[in-house]
């Protein structure tokens, strides 16, 4: 499995796509999250392998609102292959509604089946070479975390929010973390911070931590080295970059 972060930034940020997360394995790409940026920032690696699935933590702007340009790239260069667009709820109506409204039109004429798909908490399902469950995250919006599994290679992708009990059993024994920390220390309910994602790691052994969905004053301080990081002992702490990989 090869993880390309193709975003790592907040809703705004003025340096960074929004955050999205590309999976690459042999039979083709998924992609969690696609925000206002997140198309532009994948449209380079179409092609090289098909994408098969879309998966959306919330419908806030930032995390969707890239799949009309995505579906209009795709009907320009006549797909084919089917695509399947997936969320903790049934995504159908606003997904076929913002298509709509970006290009009226556009869903009837579509050449290629776009299947929709809920992920309900508690709920295991295996399509598209992959295992997929959710859980829900205390969020402003209603939202949920995602944990994907490949063989023996699991990710945990927390999406915007706080982990719930539910969460946090999907979080433990994955390989990789993948988790929003907006701020330095804890100043939202609906966001979590880099000090709680620190304290979580070391409470769930966490293997390997990336941090993304910063915002840029938590930035500026990392970046003038106010603050030191300390990685719990056994977690590599990432702080990706947009475009960084990782490969397991």
């Amino acid at each position: 499995m090869r993880i390309i972060f193709l975003g790592t930034g907040e809703a705004s940020d003025k340096h960074r796509r929004n955050t999205s997360v590309l999976l690459e394995n042999d039979t083709g790409h998924h992609l969690l999250d696609c925000g206002f940026s997140s198309a532009h920032a994948y449209l380079p690696y179409d092609g090289k392998r098909k994408l098969k699935t879309i998966w959306i933590s919330h419908f806030h702007g930032d995390h969707f609102f890239g799949i009309p340009q995505l579906i209009v790239h795709y009907y320009m260069n006549r797909r084919e292959d089917p695509i399947t667009i997936c969320s903790g709820s049934n995504p159908r109506e606003k997904l076929l509604k913002a298509i709509d409204l970006a290009y009226p039109g556009l869903p009837d004429k579509l050449p290629f089946n776009v299947e929709f798909k809920t992920i309900a908490p508690g709920e295991s399902l295996s399509f598209n070479d992959l295992e997929w469950q959710s859980a829900p995250v205390s969020h402003a919006e209603s939202a949920c975390a995602l944990r994907v599994k490949s063989g023996d290679f699991s990710l945990y992708y927390s999406g915007d929010g706080k982990p719930t009990l539910e969460a946090v059993k999907l979080i433990k024994k994955c390989n990789l973390i993948i988790h929003e920390a907006y701020s330095m220390s804890p100043t939202k309910l609906s966001h979590s911070s880099i000090e709680e994602c620190l304290l979580w790691a070391e409470e769930l052994h966490m293997e390997n931590l990336a941090l993304v969905h910063m915002n840029d004053q938590t930035r500026e301080e990392l970046s003038a080295n106010t603050n030191n990081l300390t990685s719990p002992q056994g977690t590599h702490l990432f702080l990706p970059e947009d475009g960084d990989t990782m490969e397991f």
